[in-house]
Parts: C-alpha cells; structure tokens; sequence
C-alpha cells in the first residue's frame, strides 16, 4: 500500500466520482455481439443446409437426423472453443482499458484536491484485474453453453415433430436475439462493474477508507434501498449493508450506482 493520503487541511476532502467510460462499453458491446453473431451465422448457414438436404428424408430414415445431431455437436465444440479465445481477448483488452481510464480520471481527482500520486500495478491490483478478467470470461462462456444447449433443443423438437426449414429458422432467430440481449447486458453490467472495483481497489491502495455511495437515478426500476443509500457514507472494504448482505456500487445486476470516495482529514 502506499503512503496513506490525508487532507493537509484537517478536513475530509470528497473527491470527483470516477464513472465509467462509455466509450468503452460501446467498443466493448460491439465486439462481444461480433462474436456472437458470427456463431450465429455459422450455425444457421451449416444448419439450414443440412435441414435442406436431409427434410425429405427424415421421416422415413434415423441417420439424417443423427447426421444433424453429430453436426451440431461439432459445431457447438467449435463455437465454445473459439468463443472461450476471444472472450479472453476481449476481457483482457476491456479490463486494461478500464484500468487506464480509471487511473487518468483519479489522478486528475487528486490532482483537483492537491494530490500528486504516482500510480503503479500492485499486487492487490493485479488480482481485481485477473479476478476480473476471469468473471468475464465466464460469463460470455457460460452464455455461449445456455445458448448452444437450447439451439440443440430447437433442432431436435424441430426435427422429432416435423417442422420446416422456415420454422425452425424463426425460432433460431429468435434464440439469438435472446443472446445478443443478454450479450448487451453483459457489456453494460462488466463496465459499470469494472470501473467502481478497480477504482475501489485503487483507492484502498492509497489509504483511502471511505466513500460516499452515489445513486444514478438512472435506472427505470431503481432497488428502493439504493435510492436511500445515496449520499450516504460506506466502508471501503465492507461495502454497504443493503437488502440483508454487504455490497458495493455496481456490483448487483442492472446496478448503475458509483460512489465519491473521502480522503481523511485525521491520520489514525
């Protein structure tokens, strides 16, 4: 940990919220879709043509339809293989450009209040930025298992009952527009997410033991026990007590909250 910063006033100094870049989010968002729309493409091109070339016989012969499922096992194996690569890519890229943002914006803060602080990559640092990374990961794979079980699901009720091409085409698009949704919440939620921890993290490195919890009043159904929160100050290191656990802003699903952090004006 650094020196501990404290107020050369002997007053509290609140500093500037850090908020998220968005920016980022969109270059985030468009990238992670990229990728979930070339799945999808490949997996409606190679289906579509399989379907064609096997309709007529499903009825009357099992092996079309096995031919479909082997297909689309490996096409699943494919699509996770290359899906686990590029979120690993595209969270690494997300976290070190949350990371450089934050810094600039915190280091112009301080800057605001007096402070010079040079900032460098600490241990404690480097393991929100991996734990980051990792949690991302996971998500994007974990919704790239959900979305390649239910599209298999699709294919073998299409197929058991008899439907056409053109239906089970609807349904298909419908499934990845479910995805591509819960692909932008991804975007929207890691970038809030990233942003209030590593800067948190940041903060702590520099002694800084409080903040103020800052609600966005962005949100059309804001959690009642947020919108009391605001303003109110929190301990760094346990959070907030809300709705029966300890939390920190932008941490929950759909939560905007950020926070303005409080340098000391006593030294303890």
């Amino acid at each position: 940990m650094m020196n501990k910063l404290v107020s050369p006033t002997g007053k509290p100094i609140v500093l500037r919220t850090i908020r998220s870049n968005a920016r980022i989010e969109a270059i985030y968002r468009k990238r992670l879709l990229k990728l979930v729309q070339e799945m999808n493409d490949s997996i409606l091109y190679w289906l579509s043509s399989s379907y064609k070339q096997f309709d007529n016989e499903i009825a009357q012969d099992a092996n079309p339809f096995k031919k479909l499922q082997q297909m689309m096992k490996e096409l699943s194996k494919r699509w996770l293989s290359n899906l686990k690569v590029g979120a690993q890519k595209l969270a690494e890229w997300h976290t070190s450009q949350t990371l450089n943002m934050t810094d600039v914006q915190l280091k112009d803060a301080l800057k605001q209040a007096g402070f010079s602080v040079p900032f460098k990559m600490t241990q404690s640092m480097q393991t929100v930025f991996d734990a980051h990374v990792s949690e991302q990961v996971n998500l994007i794979t974990n919704m790239t298992v959900n979305n390649l079980a239910q599209i298999e699901t699709l294919v073998t009720n299409s197929v058991q009952t008899g439907r056409d091409l053109a239906t089970l085409t609807d349904e298909l698009k419908t499934r990845f527009g479910m995805t591509e949704r819960r692909a932008k919440l991804i975007a929207r939620d890691q970038n809030n997410k990233a942003t209030q921890l590593i800067t948190r993290q940041r903060q702590q490195d520099l002694g800084i033991t409080q903040a103020i919890w800052m609600h966005s009043h962005a949100g059309k159904v804001p959690r009642p026990s947020h919108v009391k929160a605001d303003g109110k100050p929190y301990d760094l290191a346990k959070g907030m007590y809300l709705d029966g656990k300890w939390t920190f802003p932008s941490v929950e699903i759909n939560c905007r909250c950020f926070s303005r952090p409080i340098i000391s004006g006593f030294i303890d």
